[in-house]
Parts: C-alpha cells; sequence; structure tokens
C-alpha cells in the first residue's frame, strides 16, 4: 500500500509540474508581432501570451501612453487605447483585427457564415471573434486596432 502511495504522489507531482509549466503568463520564446493602433504601428517583441498581456506590457514600458478598459483581466472591455476612445454618446466602439487564420478566431458573417473583414493597404484583416484577453500572440501576426461604429 506504501509503495502505491509513494507512485501516485509521484505521478501527481510530475502532472502538477506540467500543468504549471503550460499555464504560464508567457510564451517559452520571444515571439515578433505588429500591433496597429489607428495610425500608430508597433514592431512588438515580446514573451507574452495575448494581446491584452501585451498591451499592458507595452504601457509598463512606457511604449504606449494609454490602455484603459472595464471589467476583469480576463474580460476586458477596451475603453481607450491610445488615441482612441469608445463612447456611447457618438456610437463608437474600439474594434480588433487580426491576420492570424485560425477559424475560432474569426468572426463570421450571421447570414454568409464567412469571416468578416477589412482591408486596408491590400492587406485582409479577419474580425476578431475573440477579446483582447482572449486573442493569443503569434510569430508574425499583425493585430489592427481601430475605432468602429455600431
Amino acid at each position: 500500500m506504501k509503495k502505491i502511495t509513494k507512485a501516485l504522489s509521484i505521478v501527481l507531482l510530475f502532472c502538477l509540474v506540467f500543468a504549471l509549466a503550460s499555464c504560464g503568463g508567457l510564451n517559452q520564446e520571444a515571439v515578433k508581432c505588429t500591433i496597429i493602433i489607428g495610425e500608430e504601428t508597433f514592431a512588438v517583441e515580446t514573451k507574452t501570451r495575448t494581446l491584452h498581456e501585451a498591451l499592458l506590457e507595452l504601457k509598463e514600458n512606457k511604449i504606449i501612453t494609454t490602455y484603459e478598459f472595464t471589467g476583469t483581466t480576463f474580460s476586458p472591455f477596451v475603453t481607450k487605447l491610445c488615441k482612441l476612445e469608445s463612447s456611447s454618446q457618438s456610437r463608437t466602439f474600439i474594434a480588433l483585427y487580426h491576420d492570424i487564420d485560425d477559424a475560432s478566431l474569426k468572426l463570421l458573417d450571421s447570414i454568409t457564415w464567412q469571416p468578416i473583414t477589412t482591408l486596408v493597404n491590400g492587406k485582409t484583416y479577419f474580425s476578431s471573434n475573440v477579446g483582447f484577453a482572449l486573442l493569443p500572440i503569434v510569430e508574425g501576426a499583425t493585430y489592427y486596432i481601430i475605432l468602429a461604429t455600431y
């Protein structure tokens, strides 16, 4: 019985170590991506895992001056980012697009079931199906953030 308990303890310890290693807040390697906020473009190298974490890092490092949101870190609603500011009076919100070719990250049109896209300088960006806190940082990706109306 003691051998079984000891063996189970070792297995559980390994499971815990692997679980903690896989759910950390940082990528293993630095990732290069581009973040376009309105008219400003930032070449970013980061170990963060999500766009929200990358923007927090940019603000902390004083690369951007403004990043404000309501809600929690797990579900932020971005209200102000650099020169962009959402407003219910002017019916504007901060829209998030990306060029990641992953079906689970693309917002689909409710009628055609095709990804909602925008074309900027000859490049197609997909409307994000997830928010800032869930959109992963991907090597070589471009994130396009603009003020849009509803």
